[in-house]
């Protein structure tokens, strides 16, 4: 698997944390909390080493080196209870195939490594349970503490292997408390021994690295990076907490993922490894099965990740990966079960070997359906979507960033590629503290002590403006009312600040300027993207972002320019982009409904608009309205305002109006 992995490793940086963790190592920064000192560490050498290849590339190496080493220990675990090594390989194929563990060994990120030490703690475990050696305990928690520094959720895997090595050091040091007490210190220096890498972080911050979130000063920040304060220690990010009810959709998704992942045969012959495990031993089947529910069902739940958008729900799936294969380790136990009982039952000892052959048949199916799925190999996009974000603007633009792809991927093609050195890139995260922006309020205050600090961000974004272009991926404006707006320009993939004496250019300069800005972009139209690969969840938004930049352009034509041509050009053009993007059929929608009046299609839009996305409640008012005073519908505007009242379990006459009072 090891060769298979390499050939489809990305040479391009990915959606997601990618961009900042391996543009944080190359440049010897440190990334978002809790810092993954050790990812970033090893990140740094082996972009530098290998530095002929991509640095996407060469730091992805980690994950490709950390997936075949959890493939070796996961498969000496298994040989070394089961004693048989054909049902020991045909285990390990049903892992190195399973989708998610294979397409995290792709992609530079902390997953791959994290169950690596999942596997190799397996191991140092299940050795320590059958025979107790101290030098094997000491090298386990401190193994346990160096995993720590790449992927807290580790800790969530402590307990059962824990469980293990107790059973066997009570057993053969029980009542000699002194030698426990002894052991169990040397265990924990052992453990705090393993946050060693941690030392980079300090490291780190004694150069001016354009990537560092949080700066370690003191200890109290360094405890404020590692328990992830940002966030909230102890949550999963900053998002709204689901429901009670929600937490359990959330369980099941994760329960189906699995089921269809792992395939149904392997989840039903893993259920029955679980009895034979117990069988075998109670106290191996105990600890193993307590680690599946904290890794897996416990934490989802507890974590409560959003599930609203191909983006987040790609994120929440990363984190099945350690539960499920863990829970893989219950399979060759069914396997074996099964193969001997069978062999017993029609008296052939060659169904000891025949049914574990014929469940290589799982693997190979896996092999089959996954390898185009993961086969990063030529998945570009990551790498264009961040140069089309930089290489339209003019000379010494300052360009404000926020969202974990859009930033992440600019920051990788400008400081790890080194494309367009002339720019700024300002974190607009709500996380961060951007070090050249906070430097520009600085000197605004020291040059105006007497002003107001109300707007000072606003103030100093005009400042700025005077002096180079500003472009924004967002339109922020003042915070308060009496201030003057900002005009922004939609411009390529972002918008350009207007200064306060510039007017909008007239349409057919600005149709100008558009094809030149246009002309230098990889748009992903969806003929072009049909690949399995291009369409994994992390990077399934990237065309969506081109879409809203094109969504936004024939929005500025029909408000400004009052063009309704050009404008629904653009939102044709964006449907050819993305066209199982939602928002893009509400704007086509409310065009066919208040400019051309074909009422039909306007109706047609929006319904598509409702499938795609049925949590969105716009399209349900625009529907209605549409039924009501275009079609004259009243049976089937009924029918939305029933379907709405069921669905958000909220009157949809009350909410319409509101509404309606709203637009007004």
């Amino acid at each position: 698997m090891l060769v298979v992995y390499v050939h489809n490793l990305s040479r391009s940086v990915y959606g997601g944390d990618v961009g900042d963790l391996v543009t944080a190592a190359y440049v010897g920064g440190v990334p978002h909390a809790p810092g993954y000192p050790l990812f970033t560490f090893l990140g740094y050498l082996l972009s530098h080493i290998f530095f002929f290849f991509s640095p996407a590339f060469s730091i992805g190496l980690i994950s490709v080196l950390s997936g075949a080493g959890a493939l070796l220990f996961f498969y000496l675990t298994i040989r070394k209870l089961l004693k048989r090594d054909l049902i020991s390989l045909v285990a390990t194929f049903v892992m190195g195939t399973s989708f998610l563990f294979w397409f995290y060994n792709e992609i530079a990120e902390v997953f791959a490594l994290n169950n690596f030490f999942g596997m190799l703690l397996l191991y140092l475990s299940v050795t320590l349970y059958q025979k107790f050696q101290k030098k094997i305990f000491f090298l386990f928690c401190f193994v346990a503490g160096l995993a720590c520094t790449n992927h807290q959720t580790i800790v969530l895997l402590l307990p059962g292997f824990l469980l293990l090595i107790a059973a066997q050091m009570w057993k053969t040091q029980k009542k000699k408390w002194k030698i426990l007490f002894q052991e169990c210190l040397v265990g924990l220096l052992c453990f705090l021994l393993g946050f060693i890498p941690y030392l980079y972080v300090v490291v780190a911050n004694m150069h001016n690295a354009p990537i560092n979130w949080d700066p370690v000063k003191d200890i109290p920040s360094f405890f404020h990076l590692i328990l992830r304060q940002d966030y909230g220690t102890f949550k999963g990010g900053i998002f709204t907490q689901p429901s009670f009810l929600q937490r359990f959709i959330i369980v099941k998704t994760y329960l189906l993922t699995l089921l269809f992942q792992l395939t149904i045969p392997v989840v039903g012959v893993s259920l029955i490894g679980i009895l034979a495990a117990w069988k075998k031993s109670k106290i191996l089947a105990t600890a193993i099965f307590i680690d599946v529910i904290l890794c897996g069902p416990f934490f989802v739940m507890y974590v409560g990740f959003p599930l609203n958008g191909s983006f987040y729900i790609g994120l929440f799936e990363r984190f099945f990966i350690l539960s499920s294969i863990i829970f893989l380790f219950f399979f060759p136990f069914g396997l074996d079960w099964l193969s001997v009982n069978t062999s017993k039952f029609l008296k052939r000892d060659m169904w000891k070997y025949a049914l574990p052959l014929l469940f290589l048949l799982v693997p190979l199916q896996l092999f089959i359906y996954n390898f185009p799925k993961t086969n990063l190999s030529q998945v570009i996009i990551g790498d264009t979507f961040g140069r089309d974000l930089l290489t339209p603007l003019p000379d010494q633009a300052a360009l404000f960033l926020g969202g974990d792809t859009t930033l992440f991927n600019a920051w990788y093609v400008h400081y790890a590629l080194h494309i367009r050195p002339d720019m700024n890139i300002l974190n607009l995260n709500g996380l961060a503290r951007d070090a050249y922006f906070d430097n520009l309020k600085a000197a605004y205050k020291k040059q105006h002590p007497t002003q107001d600090t109300v707007n000072l961000s606003q103030n100093v974004l005009q400042d700025l403006n005077m002096k180079r272009p500003v472009f924004a991926i967002d339109p922020v404006q003042p915070s308060t009312e009496s201030a003057k707006k900002f005009t922004w320009l939609p411009y390529g993939l972002s918008y350009k600040l207007l200064k306060d004496n510039e007017s909008i250019p007239t349409d057919d300069e600005y149709k100008k300027t558009l094809q030149v800005i246009w002309g230098k972009m990889h748009i992903p139209f969806a003929s072009a993207m049909e690949s399995k690969a291009n369409g994994n969840l992390t990077i399934a938004d990237l065309p969506e972002a081109y879409a809203n930049a094109m969504l936004a352009t024939g929005n500025f034509f029909l408000t400004d320019y009052k063009d309704t041509k050009e404008a629904k050009w653009w939102y044709d053009k964006a449907l050819l982009v993305s066209p199982h993007y939602p928002k893009i059929h509400s704007v086509l929608g409310v065009w066919y409904l208040t400019i051309s009046h074909e009422c039909s299609n306007a109706s047609d839009q929006l319904q598509q608009a409702i499938i795609l996305d049925p949590t969105d409640r716009l399209p349900y008012y625009l529907l209605y309205t549409t039924y009501t005073s275009c079609l004259h519908d009243d049976k089937k505007a009924k029918e939305v305002a029933d379907i709405y009242t069921r669905d958000f379990r909220f009157d949809f006459k009350k909410a319409y109006n509101e509404y309606m009072k709203g637009k007004k």
